[in-house]
């Protein structure tokens, strides 16, 4: 490999780009990956410039830096590729302007055309972020700039459940009571389950009161058992509540066997079947992952095809009996999995 800087990363971390390298699965060779920030100490600033990395880290600011200084310029001629990563946060943006002008520079500095990407998990539109990245040619004319748009929508079931009847007859006066049990709940009842809160001291308490409410129902066990054992030896409380939460652990259980077993038969009935890989997967989401029944909206989500070829995918599989009319009719008709009863709830 040679020894300057191939690569400018506008990203704060070098870890992203090894990350990146090693997914690649290919063997590579030594990669020298440098930083260069405001915090970054001057030996450290000397020594990448007396042996260049392969790969540069740097910010908007350090980079106009960087090119204002002549062994900095010398250490950027060879430049090919510069990636801004997180790029919604310079569009539209004073540092979004300082940045275009310091790449407009360094592609006049390596004397050939730099290959510029973005990336952004979240910028909307698509195309005025391209037309940024790409700035304009000698003729005032927009750099042509492909758009990989990687973004689906994910199918939703959305509920609004309130933790209590009336909010001016709070028990205890106090929300968190009714809250907290029922978020206990759905976390147990659920592989995953992210939880939003306004700002970082609230999602500190609500954390906290969740690890209160499992030791309180850890403790619960103890303190009924003890109860029982110091009064007249009458363990019908600490049965009850020990039947309950066996009861409840019973019932996911079950529920996640009779998935399980569900899953096993249909892919057993239907194996004779042929299935696109796309249909397969999306299949094993919908047992998985989503309750049905499953609409025409819901599967080109799922898919990520258009909604015409949902409907012909549909079809197709209610044809081979992988799938049976619930209701409606075309792209409002609704659909269960042949064989596998709809989950009550996840």
């Amino acid at each position: 490999m040679r020894n300057v800087a191939d690569i400018e990363d506008l990203s704060p971390y070098d870890a992203v780009v090894l990350g990146t390298a090693v997914r690649m699965g290919q063997p590579l060779p030594p990669l020298r990956v440098a930083v260069r920030t405001g915090d970054t100490p001057s030996h450290a600033r000397t020594a990448m410039v007396k042996q260049p990395p392969h790969i540069l880290i740097t910010t908007p600011e350090s980079l106009y830096l960087i090119l204002g200084s002549p062994r900095g310029r010398d250490m950027l001629r060879t430049v090919r590729s510069i990636i801004v990563d997180e790029i919604h946060t310079v569009v539209g943006e004073k540092r979004g302007v300082h940045l275009a002008l310091s790449v407009e520079r360094l592609e006049h500095l390596a004397g050939r055309p730099v290959q510029r990407i973005g990336l952004s998990a979240t910028i909307r539109p698509l195309e005025e972020a391209a037309r940024f990245l790409g700035g304009q040619d000698d003729t005032g004319q927009p750099r042509p700039v492909t758009v990989v748009d990687t973004g689906y929508k994910k199918a939703l079931d959305l509920r609004v459940v309130m933790p209590v009847e009336d909010f001016r007859n709070l028990p205890g006066g106090s929300i968190w009571p009714s809250v907290i049990p029922q978020v206990l709940g759905d976390v147990l009842r659920h592989r995953t389950t992210l939880i939003f809160a306004n700002n970082r001291r609230l999602a500190e308490r609500t954390a906290d009161r969740l690890n209160a409410q499992i030791q309180a129902e850890r403790n619960a066990y103890y303190d009924r058992l003890e109860s029982s054992q110091r009064g007249d030896l009458d363990v019908t409380a600490w049965l009850a509540w020990f039947l309950d939460c066996l009861a409840r652990a019973v019932q996911r259980s079950t529920r996640e066997l009779e998935r399980v077993l569900h899953k096993a038969l249909f892919w057993q009935r239907v194996a004779a079947v042929p299935l696109s890989e796309r249909q397969a997967r999306a299949l094993n989401k919908v047992i998985d992952e989503f309750e049905q029944p499953i609409t025409n909206r819901k599967w080109a989500a799922l898919t990520r095809v258009s909604s015409d070829t949902a409907l012909r995918d549909l079809k197709a599989l209610v044809a081979a009996g992988v799938l049976e009319p619930a209701s409606g009719a075309g792209r409002s008709a609704a659909y269960w999995l042949k064989g596998v009863p709809p989950r009550p709830g996840r």
